[in-house]
């Protein structure tokens, strides 16, 4: 009998297993929904559209696009994590729900553990620029203006508790500086930077590129860990040489996740086709042609990096005295 009850079980496991190897091949039989949780036109949206537009034709099914603004990203992720988890709604996740994760304890669902990363695509570096009116040339020399004013600048950012406030935040509190924190959204702090309203802003690189380019404003640093290979004349914040900032990064990214309960060997197929799309050059040259760098991460190395800036949003969270709204 117990022979007879391992056989069945074996069985019944093999057919299972071999259900959900069909079940992956056949992936996908209709529409794929990406629920991006931010308006049209931002870098998640642009990456989220780019990203949908070659899987569809990779899939030879519709890849469709869903904004689901509002909650800070925190409405169309629990869209998701309510939704079945099989494969045909997944979740473009970006860093500003790392914040979420981080500050936020009324949330109905746990981004590490709710849901699985299938992998990250794109970034949008933050870059730190300031007005022409501004006596500093170089990322070093600002630091030393800040230190020398004693709290007396401000800096704008693209809201409270965004990736681009905590940068800046990290940046203060590894050079010991002060600047009060003015909360803006991205395009209107450019324009009041260019209106002389403003000296400082941390910002999306890619609103600020072409007024950079033009010489009307100044950019001193991007946040991130390599420079943009759109921007490859503005150094990155650890090429100061300064030695407190030496492992300074802050990235800015995109990419999708999927539901925890998605079957594993569909999740396989999501990988790879999203791994092999993400290294294809014309991918690469359509990202750039956005204004967004090429950035993609294995789901292990998403994971990673997700759960290490849930502790580093936290600490800054209370560093900074942080609160999301």
């Amino acid at each position: 009998m117990i022979q007879s009850f391992f056989k069945t079980s074996r069985l019944m496991l093999l057919c299972t297993l071999s259900a959900l190897s069909v079940f992956a091949q056949d992936y996908p039989n209709r529409p794929v929904k990406v629920i991006v949780t931010y308006p049209p036109g931002g870098g998640a949206d642009v990456t989220a559209r780019i990203v949908g537009q070659r899987l569809s034709e990779m899939w030879k099914q519709p890849v469709l696009i869903d904004n689901k603004p509002g909650g800070g990203g925190n409405v169309g992720a629990d869209f998701v994590f309510h939704a079945q988890p099989d494969g045909y709604t997944l979740l473009l996740v970006s860093s500003s729900q790392v914040g979420n994760a981080a500050l936020l304890e009324k949330i109905t669902f746990d981004l590490v553990n709710d849901f699985v990363p299938i992998g990250l695509v794109s970034s949008s570096p933050i870059v730190i620029a300031v007005n022409n009116r501004v006596k500093a040339n170089t990322f070093k020399e600002f630091i030393a203006l800040l230190k020398s004013e004693a709290g007396k600048m401000d800096y704008a950012s693209c809201g409270i508790a965004t990736t681009h406030h905590f940068a800046m935040e990290l940046l203060k509190y590894q050079t010991g500086t002060k600047a009060q924190h003015i909360p803006y959204k991205c395009a209107s702090a450019v324009n009041d930077l260019l209106g002389n309203q403003l000296d400082v802003i941390a910002v999306t690189l890619p609103p600020a590129l072409p007024f950079i380019q033009q010489g009307k404003m100044r950019a001193l640093a991007v946040t991130s860990a390599k420079r943009s290979p759109n921007a490859l004349g503005i150094p990155t914040v650890s090429e100061s040489g300064m030695a407190e900032l030496k492992d300074y990064a802050v990235e800015n990214y995109y990419g999708l996740v999927a539901h925890a309960g998605t079957p594993k060997a569909l999740l396989k197929k999501l990988e790879a086709d999203v791994k092999a799309m993400s290294l294809e050059p014309s991918i690469q040259s359509k990202l750039a042609g956005a204004g967004l760098d090429a950035f993609y991460k294995t789901p292990e190395q998403t994971s990673a990096l997700l759960a290490s800036d849930i502790e580093f949003y936290k600490k800054m969270s209370k560093v900074a005295n942080i609160k999301q709204e």
